[in-house]
């Protein structure tokens, strides 16, 4: 039996679960299957941090290095030479090193997400040698979670790490960051098996200079017009109001935010423009953030007049959303949501305020 699973790290939990049960049964019955599964690192801390997957952690794994310059020139070649078409020789040679090339963009870009999981891996290793693991559970705070947003230039991510380690390890235990996906980028280690002061590092606040974000939360779409934010919606805002008080009064299990913040709620609209029905949470992607230069959350709990984003919105139809964001109170009056086509990436800035 040959089974070949694709983007693991997307499959619904249940259905891994499944999977990885059947091939682990067929194993039992010594009829040697052959499975192999492709996944982004942060299956690390998803699938493979849930108890109920043990067979799956107990799977080889290996990680794929960078392509060499040789592989990449033959990689953009052929698909040109296929449909007929010539690149340049002196084109080609530098094409690797354009790709490659870090300092190809001036700053953190507002057309492509930026999440602490897709910029930086963070390991640790004991004085063994060997790497330690990160699967401690549910961890407050997390700093590495895949499910932190978006960094804009400036922005700066507090919370903790995670690893699990015997006393041995402990004593001389290093952590080291590196590119996330690059395997092979050169790490930066840090000292951490003696507990010392920290100095908190301080944010840059509102948007920087050349940063690619900078022009659209500088002129975002005024309040009231209407936006074409994907091929199928159209979007206006109304003005953001905050909500703390009607939040926690909508449901008894709503938790207050932290000290300092608070709720904001942002009404929306959003007209299907186009051909046939769709869910909003099919296709558009939409967030928040303020001078603070990190993505804000939406954990407000259960929202007054929220709007069942899985519900179809026919062809011509116009759905009003309430989105709730948690936003440092004095930057309330900064708020701008950016919105887009899910997986596209050029959002759409728009204005919360006057």
């Amino acid at each position: 039996m040959l089974l070949t699973v694709d983007e693991l790290h997307d499959v619904d939990r249940g259905d891994v679960r499944n999977v990885a049960s059947a091939v682990q049964i067929v194993t039992r019955r010594r009829q040697r299957p052959v499975a192999f599964a492709a996944a982004l690192p942060l299956i690390e801390g998803t699938h493979l941090d849930d108890p109920n997957m043990t067979f799956l952690q107990r799977c080889a794994r290996a990680r794929l290095g960078l392509l060499e310059a040789d592989e990449t020139r033959r990689a953009l070649r052929q698909p040109i030479i296929d449909r007929g078409s010539v690149i340049k020789d002196d084109a080609l040679a530098e094409a690797p090193d354009s790709v490659a090339d870090p300092h190809n963009h001036p700053g953190p870009s507002f057309n492509a997400k930026t999440p602490l999981w897709l910029a930086l891996s963070f390991s640790a290793v004991g004085g063994r040698g060997i790497e330690v693991g990160g699967s401690c559970g549910v961890v407050p705070r997390e700093l590495g979670s895949y499910l932190a947003g978006d960094v804009f230039s400036g922005g700066v991510l507090r919370g903790n790490l995670c690893f699990v380690t015997t006393e041995a390890d402990r004593e001389s235990l290093l952590l080291y960051v590196d590119e996330a996906f690059s395997f092979g980028s050169e790490a930066v280690f840090f000292e951490v098996a003696t507990a010392v002061g920290t100095a908190p590092m301080s944010s840059l606040e509102g948007p920087q200079p050349r940063a690619a974000s900078t022009p659209g939360r500088l002129s975002p779409v005024p309040l009231g017009t209407s936006a074409q934010i994907s091929e199928q919606w159209i979007m206006s805002l109304g003005a953001s109001r905050v909500a703390t008080d009607e939040v926690l009064a909508e449901n008894q299990f709503n938790e207050p935010p932290p000290e300092g913040y608070d709720f904001v709620i942002v009404p929306a609209t959003l007209e299907n423009a186009g051909i046939a029905p769709e869910a909003p949470w099919l296709s558009v992607d939409l967030a928040a953030v303020s001078d603070s230069n990190v993505e804000a959350s939406s954990d407000c709990g259960v929202v007054p007049e929220e709007f069942d984003s899985l519900n179809d919105v026919f062809p011509g139809g116009k759905a009003t959303i309430n989105f709730c964001f948690v936003v440092l109170t004095k930057q309330v009056n900064t708020l701008v949501v950016y919105a887009k086509e899910l997986f596209d990436q050029q959002p759409v800035a728009f204005a919360t305020s006057e």
